[in-house]
């Protein structure tokens, strides 16, 4: 909900000040992603996606393999954890800041 309403709070806005410039609706929404608040949004709802997608998988295992379930869960972390290890993902948020 929290980001539901980041995310509105952020189009709602930059759709009224654009809007306000005579621009068409298509054009604001192209170019929102070059918005620095429209991308954490966008970030912040990728990491809720990645909570729902993990609990729901999570119950689905729990109920198939029963202990063998968090074998698949460590194998993802282990995955990502190697990623962010050859393209961190700090990296580009000392980008950002800088």
């Amino acid at each position: 909900m929290c980001v539901k309403l980041l995310v509105s709070g952020i189009l709602g806005r930059q759709l009224h000040d654009e809007r306000r410039k005579q621009q068409g609706v298509k054009s604001i929404i192209r170019r929102s992603g070059q918005h620095p608040a429209f991308r954490n949004a966008q970030f912040m709802l990728a990491i809720w996606l990645c909570y729902l997608t993990g609990s729901i998988a999570g119950t689905w295992m729990n109920s198939r393999w029963h202990s063998r379930s968090p074998y698949a869960s460590i194998s993802i972390l282990v995955v990502v954890a190697a990623m962010d290890q050859i393209w961190p993902l700090s990296v580009e948020g000392e980008k950002e800041q800088a």
